[in-house]
């Protein structure tokens, strides 16, 4: 490194240096961590550190971060984008409820403070959930409390106790003769379920009388047949990508995933999980399929019986 005229560094170099000792802390540093770091004619006093930062953080090069026992911090990361990183992370594990992810968001926010850390849970869950980046989970059986997650929630569970007495009510109609068809059509009158004529979703163009029988049907037809037809070697079980298979189809985005997920469900195709989804820029993830697992997956294969 160029040294100046009279043999000390310029401020410019050596800010080039406290850039590089930032960069490689794993978490914030302070304004005194930084002065023992320093080295022979770069180690300049506390007042021209402070001075040479606060020029670095004017121009993003570095970010300050809340005081830690009035000690100003510095890191390589602005804190609400390195939060918004770590609730995606955090809830692809599982989904908790705001409560949850604000406990957890602050262990791991190197003692930010909690009044921020409220504000930060709050303006990522709003702004993610508006952007389905994240989707709530209302709440089921014994739970009390929503939560949230990276894919949308199981729905199965919603229905235990229909299931239930459902299956409760068939067992005393079959004594009296009645099979469950009948039944069944029955709970569609009930529940108004059987439309006057066919509705289309107009923005897939698929036939929605009943959204369960669209995505095993029609949907997942459509899939598999656009499978073949942008890889004619899908058939000898050969990768095609999902966005790419994504772009080939002018379905929805929950359309499109949910009969993804639904055609592994009934093992008529392989998914193949990205394994670092995070590192992926979020243009990139959204065109991925997620699961209520928190797992991205970039590939779809046909089985060998299809």
């Amino acid at each position: 490194m160029a040294i100046s005229s009279n043999g000390m560094p310029t401020k410019t170099q050596i800010a080039a240096v406290i850039n590089k000792i930032i960069q490689r802390q794993d978490k914030p540093i302070t304004l005194g961590g930084i002065q023992k770091e320093l080295f022979g004619t770069y180690k300049v006093k506390p007042e021209m550190l402070a001075e040479i930062l606060a020029g670095q953080v004017r121009i993003k090069a570095v970010y300050q971060w809340p005081d830690l026992r009035n000690r100003k911090r510095f890191w390589i990361y602005d804190l609400e984008m390195y939060a918004q990183r770590l609730v995606l992370e955090i809830l692809s594990k599982q989904a908790l409820t705001r409560t949850e992810l604000q406990n957890t968001l602050k262990r791991q926010l190197f003692g930010c403070p909690l009044k921020r850390v409220i504000e930060l849970r709050k303006k990522i869950l709003t702004r993610f959930l508006r952007q389905k980046r994240l989707f709530m989970h209302p709440p089921v059986s014994h739970q009390k409390l929503a939560r949230f997650g990276v894919g949308l929630p199981a729905l199965a569970p919603y229905f235990k106790k229909v299931k239930e007495e459902f299956n409760t009510v068939c067992q005393k109609l079959a004594k009296a003769g009645i099979p469950q068809n009948e039944i069944l059509l029955a709970v569609k009158e009930v529940f108004n379920l059987i439309p006057s004529g066919p509705s289309v979703d107009m923005e897939t163009n698929i036939d929605s009388t009943d959204t369960a029988a669209t995505i095993s049907g029609p949907v997942c037809k459509a899939i598999l047949e656009k499978i073949v037809e942008i890889e004619p070697a899908a058939k000898q079980q050969v990768l095609v990508s999902i966005p790419a298979l994504r772009t080939a189809l002018d379905f929805s985005k929950m359309l499109f995933d949910r009969a993804i997920l639904r055609l592994a469900e009934q093992e008529k195709v392989f998914l193949h999980r990205h394994v670092y989804p995070f590192q992926m820029t979020d243009a990139e993830r959204l065109n991925l399929v997620a699961d209520e697992h928190g797992n991205y997956y970039m590939g779809i294969v046909l089985r060998s019986s299809m």
